[in-house]
């Protein structure tokens, strides 16, 4: 794990846009696209403003989310309706985006199959140690974490989660060629903290299996 700590969000914002963008393009540079999975929730849109300004070939980039609510697209806690609103726009919005949860249909290993591998991931991280969808204590958790596992996304019902979610499960995750972590606030840095003292009870913290990886993570206050 690598772990890099800004001065401030904007610059952790900036410069997490400016590598992610840059990773794609090295990927288009042999092959005929990229893709790239991304967190929900409100921290990443500052990136997403960030990175959907960068000049890419971005008609030939795929993107995902790496978890969504089981809500229509237009309900405010869609994250899809996130990312259209602050990702896939401006230049980005030559990309084409793959929803998990669209018109009550989940998005399942079909149509998830061209995106492995993943050129690039970047996920973020709960204070209960939960990364994507995949919370402790969640039913389907141990299976969502099987690298085994032939199935590429998993809905993931969890306790004092409002919406059933969708979540990529590990093994499309960590088929990532980049793996990227986004955290901010020092609440999440102590979780981190607490994470890494003990990297093997994965089913307590689901980070700590991200973690145990070739992994950047990104940390401002």
């Amino acid at each position: 794990m690598k772990f890099i700590e800004y001065a401030d969000r904007s610059v952790l914002f900036s410069a997490l846009a400016q590598t992610v963008a840059q990773e794609l393009r090295t990927e288009l540079q042999t092959r005929n696209h990229a893709s790239l999975a991304v967190p929900g929730g409100t921290t990443p849109a500052p990136f997403f403003e960030q990175l959907n300004q960068v000049e890419l070939a971005w008609d030939k980039v795929k993107v995902t989310l790496t978890d969504e609510r089981l809500v229509d697209e237009n309900h405010e806690r869609s994250n899809a309706r996130l990312l259209k609103n602050s990702l896939l726009k401006n230049r980005a919005n030559a990309a084409t985006f793959i929803p998990l949860y669209s018109n009550d249909t989940l998005a399942g290993t079909e149509a998830l199959a061209p995106l492995k591998p993943l050129t690039v991931v970047v996920l973020g991280m709960g204070t209960d140690g939960h990364t994507a969808s995949l919370f402790p204590n969640a039913a389907e958790l141990a299976a969502a974490l099987d690298p085994n596992n032939s199935a590429l996304s998993s809905i993931i019902h969890a306790p004092n989660v409002l919406e059933p979610r969708i979540s990529l499960t590990w093994s499309l995750l960590s088929s990532a060629q980049h793996l990227h972590i986004l955290i901010t606030g020092a609440e999440k840095k102590a979780v981190l903290q607490q994470a890494l003292a003990d990297l093997s009870d994965t089913l307590t913290m689901p980070v700590r299996v991200v973690l145990q990886q070739n992994v950047t993570v990104h940390y401002a206050p």
